[in-house]
């Protein structure tokens, strides 16, 4: 324990972390202000004391019984047109699916540009979806008003893009903070000296664990100031009592189009919530053990830095550009989807179908618990080969 005090002492003297945290902290109070939606939850709040946050037979009655806004108070009239527009044209989401039939056929479709092997396993996955599909058609979860016909547009505000930006500097901490911390006694000078008896060499573990440590603490600050702003400046008790799966809450699928967003499980906007933030968290940790062989096995930290970005970048050319050739998507860019930086960029999709840009259920959870599983041997391989390492 007195090692792991004095290797989070060395790195938190580092004013770098300090000024990388204030950036950090002054970019998200800026981003949250932009994307509040304030004056609009606060209108919908006001609405929503007299007519409820469920679309029934008496929603339309109670709101025709509030004054509709002027046209100049933008915000308050678009916000009660979109509340009349979404009472007006209630549907069963979930039973215009068709039990995912829709999807399955649209998958047998010529013109699908996925491989075969992609869409067996997109079909199997709606095979099971099924169920699910017509459980919800009989359940009232997208009855909830959530933000009306809006949601899809203030949702990307308040969750996606806030959530992006947390979950990206908290990965780019986590990698920082690894490599500077073992690569703290190249860059003092002292690693003949640390690394010359069998203690200095257990360091390693130590350097992780610190390392691992203010990882956390940075991502608590990051999320609990950035949310915490969020939820200080609207008032979201209510909001956050509805069901995710909301009446005209969507996802968008390049392929598939337009789905609702069909959760696995019944979930509302409270669990969403923390849901994301845990699978966020899962990603920096993914990170942070890939990093390890990186800090461990090459000597220069910025040689070391070079490799882990090379290997980001790569990975994020194969995403954009690199497996799509003529209109044809195979099966490998799918598989290249299973890392933390195409996850961050995907976070919409999470918990929903994810159409197919999720290859399994539950993908968003299940790739970075099997990442986790792949990188504790390679670390731990990693380490081994680090006790042997010459100094010199």
């Amino acid at each position: 324990m007195r090692l792991l005090k004095f290797e989070v002492t060395k790195l938190v003297r580092s004013p770098a972390i300090f000024i990388f945290l204030a950036a950090c902290l002054i970019t998200n109070i800026s981003v949250v202000l932009m994307n509040s939606h304030k004056r609009e939850i606060d209108y919908l709040n006001k609405i929503s004391k007299v007519t409820g946050f469920v679309y029934n037979d008496e929603y339309m009655e109670k709101l025709k019984t509030i004054t509709e806004p002027d046209e100049s108070l933008y915000s308050d009239y678009w916000i009660y047109n979109s509340l009349v527009q979404g009472a007006e044209n209630l549907r069963n989401t979930f039973e215009d699916m068709e039990g995912g039939n829709k999807i399955q056929n649209s998958l047998l479709s010529k013109n699908t540009p996925y491989s075969k092997i992609t869409i067996k396993i997109q079909q199997w996955k709606y095979r099971l979806y099924s169920p699910i599909i017509k459980e919800k058609a009989e359940s009232a979860d997208d009855k909830f008003v959530y933000f009306g016909s809006m949601s899809d547009y203030i949702h990307e505000s308040i969750f996606i893009i806030t959530g992006q930006l947390f979950a990206a500097e908290c990965c780019i901490f986590f990698i920082l903070i690894m490599l500077w911390s073992h690569g703290f006694e190249n860059m003092a000078g002292t690693e003949l000296v640390t690394y010359s008896t069998k203690t200095g060499r257990r360091l390693a573990l130590y350097k992780s664990a610190a390392a691992l440590l203010l990882g956390t603490a940075f991502f608590i600050i990051i999320y609990t100031s950035g949310y915490g702003l969020t939820f200080l400046i609207n008032d979201l008790s209510q909001i956050l009592r509805q069901n995710i799966s909301a009446q005209y809450h969507t996802v968008r699928e390049s392929f598939l189009g337009s789905q609702p967003f069909l959760t696995w499980s019944s979930m509302t906007v409270r669990e969403y919530f923390f849901s994301s933030v845990f699978i966020a968290f899962l990603n920096g940790l993914v990170v942070a053990l890939f990093t390890i062989p990186f800090g461990l096995l090459i000597k220069n930290v910025y040689a070391a830095f070079s490799s882990v970005a090379g290997a980001v970048f790569i990975n994020l050319m194969l995403y954009l550009y690199g497996l799509k050739t003529d209109g044809h998507i195979p099966f490998l860019w799918n598989l290249s989807l299973a890392t933390p930086l195409p996850q961050i960029v995907n976070n919409d999709l999470w918990f929903s179908d994810g159409g197919m840009r999720m290859l399994l259920p539950r993908f968003e959870l299940i790739y970075p618990l099997f990442c986790l599983i792949i990188l504790c041997p390679i670390v731990l391989i990693s380490a081994r080969k680090f006790r042997r390492k010459e100094i010199i």
